[in-house]
């Protein structure tokens, strides 16, 4: 009995993929509507010896020969078939006959019936006509640089040249001196060609010739560098990364030009053959980490992966973690600077963001601005950021605690005004808290999703609408209020959007906490979370640090003290070097002048 209602309870949570299997079935004739050898369609047949079969045999006519292949055995089975066609695929060679190549091209890339794959042939008329074909991706290739720099070279610059004899090798002309193209590869297997085809370049096929030439002619349609609009500074770069694989890198090239930033290039997802990078300064960062995120890297088996936002799932320390353990910014120069300290940095095609890891949970906190302002004003700024964080995530914890268990903490004509405030309200202050936290979330969202144009007054409106008709109903009380809009002004300063999740959803912990034992369970809270977060790696770095271990400091935690000042490199990662700069002499500075000895 117990069996069954547990099977019962699973199959609400769980798809049972062998019903779709027996539901969904082409081959079998009732689904396909397959008209049956000797009769028509229709039930009704007009053949007198066609005989209407029984239950048993039309139960046997729709019945498996074999076990029923579950959804997920049938996707398995699919990849691994299409796996096994691509090692063969690697095999395959080039062939010197221009037919059986352009014949075997168009039946993997499934022409004429894809229409995007362009197959343009011609003839290079260099010494005797010659038969060549190119192959590109429209929309992907850029068809100018098509047309003037591989075409036209091919089909009529090579006729003002001809070579005397035919003792010559026109695959090595047509690379050497006809193709006036910054980069060209060569390739003697027809994964090679694929690979290079989908990828933006052109296939230039030349008949009795076993090689294909690779032209580079990447031309993808891309946004403009523009405004962050996440991490926006008032002081500060204004540039941020947008879709384009090569900008991006074009923009961490143009802020460290030294032979030192290294790129090393991965392709992710065998399917959609996404390239993404790995930078780091050599001689900088700590060998073990670049060689563990290389390993992290490579371990990825997926078809299809869309942004970075999934690679810090799949190489994250702790993938279950409300907090996360890798940085995503869409800054170029938080990137540069992470590099500069003996960080790692992730940039993939398509995506925005770049990963930086590892991290800390003070450069969570941490924003690019700190560094541009005054020190005094940056380490204003980040203590009011750190009490932020305690307010945004215990503030309606601690209002639930002191009004149902602790009142005697409250000011006696404090305690009388909450006390007047709440007379009317019908419910309890955990159900008030949880209504009003669950209305603002409502609205946050709502103001991410609706056009950007309204986006701002339906979240102004709305929140004025909402707070002032529920007070004026006796739903909610105006102090309980006036502690939500406190938390929800704490929590957008938070300058990493993956960490301010991380709080909106431990406020919600600590308000069942303080709902339970009060002040008690607030305090259980915070030192479950202390042990937590000192126990999170990331590369194998402690979360806390260098707090927790504690190293030797650098003065840039909460407090940041002057760049003339930042003389080592942060030890938590242990990076190869141990000075990011040589002792700045402020001879204009007296203060400066005597921390350097010798100088008078």
């Amino acid at each position: 009995m117990l069996s069954k209602i547990w099977q019962f309870v699973k199959n609400l949570f769980v798809v049972n993929d062998y019903v779709f299997d027996e539901l969904f079935n082409i081959d079998r004739v009732r689904m396909s509507g397959k008209k049956p050898e000797g009769g028509n369609q229709s039930g009704n047949s007009k053949d007198p010896g066609q005989e209407k079969p029984s239950d048993d045999n039309r139960k046997s006519a729709f019945r498996h020969p074999k076990r029923a292949y579950t959804v997920a055995e049938l996707k398995a089975k699919k990849e691994k078939q299409q796996i096994g066609g691509k090692a063969d695929l690697e095999k395959l060679p080039v062939s010197a006959d221009i037919d059986i190549n352009l014949e075997l091209l168009r039946k993997l890339f499934n022409l004429p019936k894809n229409k995007d794959i362009i197959v343009r042939e011609f003839s290079i008329p260099y010494h005797n006509e010659t038969r060549a074909a190119i192959i590109y991706i429209d929309g992907a290739a850029n068809t100018q640089i098509i047309d003037g720099y591989v075409l036209q070279p091919l089909m009529v610059l090579s006729n003002l040249n001809k070579p005397e004899t035919e003792d010559h090798n026109l695959f090595q002309t047509v690379k050497n001196l006809l193709v006036p193209t910054n980069q060209t590869a060569v390739a003697d297997s027809i994964k090679k060609v694929i690979d290079g085809v989908v990828n933006g370049d052109t296939a230039i096929i030349i008949d009795r010739s076993d090689k294909v030439l690779i032209v580079e002619t990447k031309g993808w349609p891309v946004r403009s560098i523009g405004d962050p609009k996440n991490e926006k500074v008032t002081q500060g770069p204004q540039d941020a990364f947008n879709e384009s694989f090569r900008q991006n890198l074009a923009l961490i090239r143009k802020r460290i030009r030294s032979r030192s930033l290294v790129t090393e290039y991965f392709k992710i997802g065998w399917r959609s053959q996404t390239d993404l990078a790995l930078l780091y300064l050599d001689g900088v960062t700590n060998k073990k980490i670049i060689s563990e995120m290389r390993k992290r890297l490579k371990a990825i088996k997926m078809a299809y992966i869309t942004d970075t936002g999934i690679i810090q799932q799949l190489v994250g320390d702790s993938p279950y973690s409300l907090i996360p353990t890798s940085l995503a910014t869409e800054r170029p120069d938080r990137v540069t600077a992470f590099l500069n300290e003996g960080h790692i940095a992730i940039i993939m095609d398509g995506s925005p963001f770049a990963i930086i890891a590892p991290i800390t949970i003070w450069g969570l906190l941490h924003s690019p601005e700190d560094y541009y302002l005054n020190p005094v004003v940056g380490s204003f700024i980040r203590i009011i950021r750190v009490i932020s964080f305690f307010v945004g995530v215990i503030t309606p914890a601690f209002y639930i605690a002191i009004t149902n268990y602790h009142p005697e903490m409250i000011p006696t004509d404090l305690l009388l005004a909450i006390a007047a405030s709440r007379e009317n309200v019908p419910f309890p202050v955990i159900a008030e808290v949880l209504m009003m936290e669950f209305a603002f979330e409502l609205i946050r969202e709502a103001g991410l999703r609706i056009p950007s144009l309204m986006g701002p007054t339906i979240g102004i409106v709305g929140a004025l609408i909402l707070g002032q008709a529920a007070v004026q109903a006796n739903i909610v009380s105006p102090i309980l209020v006036i502690v939500v809009a406190l938390t929800a002004l704490s929590s957008f300063t938070i300058p990493n959007i993956a960490f301010s999740y991380t709080v909106r959803l431990l406020r919600f912990v600590f308000i069942f906490l303080a709902s339970i034992t009060g002040f008690f369970g607030i305090a259980f809270g915070l030192l479950v979370l202390t042990f937590i977060v000192t126990g999170m790696k990331s590369l194998g770095v402690s979360m806390l640090a260098p707090v927790a271990p504690f190293r030797p400091m650098s003065g840039d935690i909460v407090l940041r003290r002057p760049f003339f000042s930042f003389d080592s490199v942060p030890k938590y990662t242990k990076p190869q070097v141990k000075f990011q700069q040589v002792k700045l002499i402020r001879k204009w500075d007296p203060v400066s002048r005597n921390r350097v000895k010798g100088d008078s």
